[in-house]
């Protein structure tokens, strides 16, 4: 059943705002203000300022669509809190239309701010006295006799009955409270129940916004990197459920790329100090006592370093180390080759007896032998000790004689 009620003269007015939303230049109005008048409008819902900060938001363009919808939605409200069904529809279908992928932001409709007329009963009509014949149910010209001017009355035709209520002596009328609408107008809480939490989710962004703000403008202009790339990663963290996180993504990345450069430099200025650290230690390895080492760990350093700087200074060392081995393996190889050829020589000098003995000549008496006397000859096996004590005395060679 359609309800249908006259709005009031500022019903009117509002409705022919409402319809000009986006013909007229609004004045702009800040996030703050915003808020403030939201706050206001949670303990009074009908403040006229704060419901043109209202309707300034809903007309103005550069604001936040997040913001200009809910803007829109909660004005429309208190048009359907007003009665003015008609506008609030007009106003539900601009907001349907403008903001098709929104969540219903409005989930009240006109029949919430009306209830059933407690006068009828809902039924539009009530039962009252015919003004006509006062309850008597007669007729009025004639006074109930159906005759007037001893004809019959024109007013009854005859019957005597009020011509008004049929000689019932009632009649229904439009109910004087809902003017038959059977419908009187009361909003329910459900309509202050979406006004108040569209304000408030309203209140919740703008502060949601200032933080957003701050804390961005804070990550901007912090100047060491380290601090920056923490602001930044932090806001990310804190608000993922923005639409506006472009820029600081952005920032963000630049951060890290020139973090990351600055690393790289690092790194490379560390690996040149380390091969400068290698390369004197590999200097050091002329003068090594195990050469063999020296030129294993040289050759292995070449060899995964094939591109250094110092390679052919490198190179022409191990170079310099390999032939002063090879110098000394031949030095040795000499003086073992001598020890091994004296060895040999002192082996064969003392084989060479063994080996090359000379034969020895059959004995015979010597020429002459024959004819010496043997007797004029002593045994010196057969002296005794008296005998080589005198022959000591006398410094004589001469064996003394013995008697037979």
């Amino acid at each position: 059943m359609k309800i249908s009620l006259k709005p009031s003269l500022w019903a009117r007015c509002s409705c022919l705002v409402f319809a000009a939303t986006f013909a007229v230049a609004a004045e702009t109005v800040s996030e703050a203000q915003l808020q403030q008048a939201c706050t206001a409008l949670l303990q009074a819902p009908q403040a006229a300022q704060e419901l043109q900060v209202l309707l300034d938001v809903s007309r103005h363009a550069t604001n936040s669509p997040a913001l200009r919808s809910r803007a829109m939605a909660a004005y429309a409200l208190t048009l359907l809190m007003q009665g003015n069904t008609n506008a609030y529809e007009r106003a539900f279908q601009v907001i349907q239309t403008t903001y098709p992928e929104t969540a219903p932001l409005m989930t009240v409709g006109s029949r919430d701010c009306f209830i059933a007329c407690t006068d009828c009963a809902g039924s539009g009509t009530q039962t009252t006295i015919c003004p006509v014949c006062m309850g008597s149910g007669k007729c009025k010209s004639c006074a109930g006799s159906g005759k007037k001017d001893a004809e019959v009355c024109p007013a009854c035709k005859g019957k005597g009955l009020c011509a008004r209520c049929a000689g019932v002596k009632k009649i229904e009328i439009a109910c004087p409270t809902c003017r038959g609408s059977r419908f009187t107008f009361k909003p329910s809480e459900k309509i202050l129940a979406n006004f108040s939490a569209l304000l408030t989710n309203i209140v919740d962004i703008c502060q949601d916004n200032a933080r957003f703000a701050e804390q961005s403008a804070l990550a901007a202009k912090e100047k060491d990197n380290a601090k920056r790339i923490e602001l930044f990663t932090k806001l990310l963290n804190d608000f993922p459920h923005r639409a506006d996180l472009a820029d600081a993504q952005q920032r963000l990345a630049l951060a890290v790329a020139q973090r990351d450069k600055r690393e790289a430099q690092l790194q490379k200025q560390k690996a040149q100090e380390q091969a400068e650290r290698e390369v004197e230690e590999l200097r050091r390895l002329r003068d090594a006592a195990d050469q063999d080492a020296a030129i294993a760990k040289l050759t292995t350093y070449l060899k995964d370093h094939p591109r250094s700087a110092a390679q052919m200074e490198l190179q022409a060392l191990c170079d310099e180390l390999i032939a002063a081995r090879d110098r000394k393996v031949l030095t040795r190889k000499i003086l073992y080759g001598v020890a091994a050829l004296l060895g040999v020589l002192f082996v064969l000098s003392c084989l060479a007896p063994l080996v090359f003995r000379k034969k020895t000549a059959r004995l015979s008496p010597l020429p002459g032998m024959d004819k010496l006397d043997k007797t004029a000859f002593i045994d010196p096996l057969s002296l005794n000790a008296q005998d080589s004590r005198q022959r000591e005395k006398t410094k004589t060679a001469e064996i003394p004689r013995t008697e037979d």
